[in-house]
């Protein structure tokens, strides 16, 4: 009888698993599923998950019961899992970080206006929001591409009438916010990654007075799904405008003033002043932002650009450091020229007053085309140039001991002993961004939508083209004061003249034998070398284009070097 019972025990035993089977499940709204690409995406914490389901997890319920083709232990991050319905259905299951956005509307979306959609985010920690949204494609060349941008108001109701403040993953309150697509980004990075950069490199200078202002965009990496169809990564991006930077109001009088570099006009790039129309936003490249109190009124942003364009050197050297915040202008000058940002010049570009009396100010806009790679993706293996515009232009020319010249090297210094700028640092904030992305496959899932093909060779170049620019730009910064004193002082009475030149400048030597003039350019290359015979000697710059160039004076004695500024007429 005894060893009855004992064989009917182990009978028994051997009935029940050894492990008891676990089924995950996830609230609504938790995961989103595009039944085309048989693709769901769930992004309750794995570590929640485990905990809460510590045995061998069999099935996952959602909209309905998925079984696991291999039931699971644990669960991780951008792992994909190979799940059923009961219909036999086989889709691909990924957990992720990444918040999900969910936008559902039954209007077609377009540039303008802003039409009616259902946003839904499910936050990491868990937490869901749902709002009325307005929503319309944003962004000029980019809505060529196969993937649009958004810019999404949200509203207290679905009328549009008022709106409400949203705010998510620590970005600030508001109402009006951008998703990025990041579609000409290869690896997805630059544009949040250069933002994090601007910042570190440049905080508002009035900071103190506005704890809350930020000097650039911030950003947090969503995961897409429009109408069920899911559309990859995208960024979810603060915008900025006068409540981001804290620009005081208008209160009667203007004070707060911002205006966004939006086309390539004259006025952006600070060369010439057309007439403005005030019945126009828009006027030589520059549009208009704030105050939008009032009408519209170009008169202030135009006087300060003829300021930088026609005023006299006398006029223009004693106070340009008072019209245009000289720590912010030299950071920005290091900053275009570090990211070799060829479309952020002019254009890209917002120009800034915090009040009335205070000088303006730049603050960086679509940060895409950089480190080597142009704005529609491609990419451009130069590294041994200087960008300008016709405000650093002018601003370069001063001779004053405390010049621009001076304070950007002065600067630039600093970020490099700082560490800030260095070839390892801004890996490290790069490397950051794609290791998320990465351990979260999104790569992966970015590549189910679009034509998208992970390759790690973009991080080798980024890497190699850092490298190589980094070491230009020291020579650069090394050499930016040249010829600061020499301009005032002439040494061994050598002079050169006029300066700026148009078609040709004059070397003066009456007391010893010029040997030598080798004309230089901002990119360190020898343009134009001519050996001196007399003591006044012509130098024919025709051929050269407008800009500034270093000019190098060998006689008997010595080297000297002076700065030459070519105009055109």
């Amino acid at each position: 009888m005894k060893a009855k019972l004992h064989l009917l025990f182990f009978l028994w035993m051997g009935s029940i698993p050894l492990f008891a089977q676990e089924t995950i499940v996830i609230p609504e709204k938790v995961y989103q599923i595009d039944f085309a690409k048989k693709l769901i995406v769930v992004n309750k914490a794995v570590a929640e998950i485990n905990t809460q389901w510590p045995g061998s997890k069999s099935a996952i319920s959602l909209d309905a019961m998925y079984s696991f083709q291999t039931p699971q232990a644990i669960v991780n991050i951008g792992i994909p899992y190979v799940v059923e319905n009961v219909s036999n259905e086989t889709f691909t299951l990924y957990f992720t970080e990444l918040p999900l956005i969910e936008i559902t509307t039954e209007n077609t979306i377009v540039d303008d206006p802003r039409v009616l959609a259902q946003f839904t985010i499910a936050e990491p920690d868990g937490t869901i929001k749902t709002h009325p949204i307005g929503i319309e494609f944003r962004g000029g060349s980019s809505q060529a591409f196969p993937k649009k941008s958004f810019r999404i108001e949200f509203w207290a109701d679905e009328t549009g009438a008022a709106t409400i403040d949203f705010t998510s993953g620590g970005l600030r309150s508001d109402d009006d916010w951008n998703l990025q697509a990041m579609y000409n980004e290869p690896l997805r990075l630059r544009g949040k990654t250069n933002n994090e950069l601007w910042r570190v490199i440049s905080p508002l200078y009035y900071g103190a007075l506005e704890p809350d202002a930020v000097s650039g965009v911030q950003m947090i990496y969503t995961e897409v799904f429009l109408n069920g169809d899911y559309r990859g990564v995208y960024a979810l991006s603060e915008r900025v405008d006068r409540k981001q930077l804290k620009l005081k109001k208008y209160n009667g009088t203007v004070r707060g003033e911002l205006y966004k570099g939006d086309d390539w006009g004259d006025a952006v790039r600070f060369l010439d002043t057309p007439i403005a129309d005030n019945n126009s936003e828009m006027w030589s490249g520059f549009q208009y932002d704030y105050p939008d109190e009032i009408p519209i009124d170009w008169s202030r942003l135009r006087s300060f650009v003829s300021f930088v364009v026609y005023g006299s050197d006398s006029n223009f050297f004693t106070n340009y450091q008072s019209e245009f915040e000289i720590a912010n202008a030299t950071e920005y000058f290091i900053f275009l020229n570090l990211l070799r940002a060829t479309d952020n010049v002019g254009k890209n570009i917002y120009i800034a007053k915090y009040t009335s009396g205070d000088p303006y100010f730049y603050v960086p806009w679509d940060l895409d085309g950089t480190f080597g790679n142009k704005y529609d993706g491609t990419r451009v293996n130069v590294t041994n140039d200087i960008l300008s515009n016709g405000l650093f232009n002018r601003m370069m020319q001063d001779t004053q001991l405390n010049s621009f010249n001076a304070l950007a090297q002065q600067r630039w210094n600093e970020l490099r002993a700082y560490n800030i700028i260095s070839h390892d640092a801004i890996m490290d904030m790069f490397m950051e961004n794609h290791d998320f992305l990465f351990r979260n496959a999104v790569y992966e899932r970015e590549a189910l939508e679009w034509d998208y093909t992970y390759n790690p060779d973009d991080i080798t170049y980024m890497s190699d083209w850092i490298t190589d620019r980094l070491a230009f730009l020291d020579i650069f910064f090394a050499n930016i004061t040249l010829s600061v004193a020499d301009n005032f002082i002439d040494k061994n009475d050598i002079k050169m003249y006029p300066n700026p030149a148009v078609h040709e400048f004059f070397i003066s030597n009456p007391q010893f034998q010029t040997n030598e003039v080798t004309v230089y350019n901002l990119a360190g290359q020898k343009v134009i070398q001519k050996n001196a015979l007399d003591n006044q000697t012509a130098i024919n710059v025709s051929g050269l284009s407008s800009g500034i160039y270093l000019v190098s004076i060998k006689t008997d004695t010595d080297i000297l070097s002076k700065k030459l500024v070519i105009k055109r007429n």
